[in-house]
């Protein structure tokens, strides 16, 4: 999979260059750019309505700690990544986002990402097997404050030595 990305990120330009030749020998120029501001148009209200009706289905399963279904982070994904492609102008971006919006592709696309991830604490093995025979370390830790505490004042001289003669107790000088 790794091979084929820069070959990805080479060809996607290239088939969409030549789809906009096609498509504009079809239907014309002014047709062309108006599909092409239409999609842009509809994507980018996508992103703005069902983007932020996504956000709202998954944030209260958020907030209180339970697990969210897979199938509403897919959909709500699904949804914001068609905007997202609706958004770039050219017809295969077009095509793959709008074939993102049918549920039988979400569906799919959930099915093998449920495949692809193991739930988190669905581990087998118990908690902790990913660093069976490693060596223990056994040690102690130490909280420091995330402020310095202040260098000068009547009981802290300067860092080198008292700024002042009056600074200087009896019991500091030597």
């Amino acid at each position: 999979m790794r091979a084929a990305l820069p070959f990805l990120l080479l060809s996607v330009p290239l088939v969409e260059i030549a789809l906009f030749v096609i498509v504009g020998d079809m239907i014309g120029l002014w047709g062309t750019l108006a599909a092409t501001v239409v999609a842009a148009v509809v994507g980018l209200a996508m992103i703005r309505s069902q983007g932020v009706a996504a956000v709202q289905r998954l944030r209260p399963g958020a907030v209180s700690g339970e697990a969210i279904p897979l199938a509403t982070i897919v959909r709500g994904a699904a949804i914001v990544m068609a905007g997202m492609l609706l958004l770039v102008p050219g017809f295969l971006t077009d095509f793959l986002g709008l074939s993102l919006l049918l549920p039988p592709v979400r569906r799919r696309l959930g099915e093998a990402i449920r495949r692809r991830v193991q739930p988190a604490g669905s581990s087998s093995a118990g908690y902790g097997a990913g660093f069976a025979g490693g060596p223990i370390i056994d040690s102690e830790a130490v909280v420091v404050p995330d402020e310095p505490p202040a260098r000068d004042g009547p009981d802290r001289p300067g860092l080198n030595g008292p700024r002042r003669a009056e600074d200087t107790r009896p019991e500091d000088t030597h």
